[in-house]
């Protein structure tokens, strides 16, 4: 009937508050992400595949040391693409 609002001692669950292993989870996920585009549906060819596959490793950010080794000359990925605005053309 009546849903009884949240006190703020419940809002304190992990989702919500910082986590040292977030960069690990979204590492791992990223990885499991690089993982399921080697399962792309059989109707393209392995050509295209691989294309694809490059494109997905090269559309991340620069590491962290990337912007130590450089003195922060580099501070981003300036190809990087969204999937939405630019296209791949093939």
């Amino acid at each position: 009937q009546h849903q009884q609002k949240p006190n703020s001692s419940q809002h304190q669950n992990s989702e919500f508050t910082e986590s040292p292993l977030r960069f690990a989870i979204s590492r791992v996920s990223l990885e499991l992400f690089s993982a399921a585009a080697a399962d792309l549906p059989s109707h393209k060819t392995f050509m295209i595949k691989k294309k694809l596959a490059k494109k997905i490793r090269q559309n991340r950010p620069i590491p962290y040391w990337i912007r130590m080794r450089t003195g922060n000359t580099i501070r981003y990925n300036a190809k990087r693409r969204h999937w939405r605005r630019t296209k791949l053309g093939f």
